[in-house]
């Protein structure tokens, strides 16, 4: 994951970025040259693919799930985890319900 460009309405890279898992507030999804974006402010938007999360499948994981401090997780590496309420089971495949991106939308972002 990465921080995401602020972009101008002519698709100009501006001296602005939205750090990675920041929430922000968006003003609508528009296309600007063929490409999906949404709008931070007057003027400013950041691409899409940056803030729409994608859906998974989780392909392997190393046994059931395990309890954490009260939630349940699936250990998918040394030292990795991700929480078993995120996916749900279909036809034996772990298929995420939440959308999983760098970033989630909501607060507001004054550029």
């Amino acid at each position: 994951m990465h921080s995401s460009a602020v972009y101008s309405k002519n698709l100009k890279k501006t001296t602005y970025s939205v750090a990675e898992g920041k929430k922000i507030l968006t003003f609508g999804r528009t296309t600007i040259k063929n490409k999906k974006y949404y709008q931070t402010g007057y003027n400013s938007f950041i691409s899409a693919s940056n803030v729409d999360g994608m859906t998974r499948t989780l392909k392997q994981t190393y046994g059931s799930a395990v309890s954490i401090k009260g939630k349940k997780y699936y250990i998918i590496g040394v030292g990795k985890y991700v929480t078993k309420s995120d996916f749900k089971q279909n036809a034996n495949k772990l298929i995420a319900v939440r959308n999983v991106g760098p970033l989630r939308t909501c607060i507001l972002v004054f550029l």
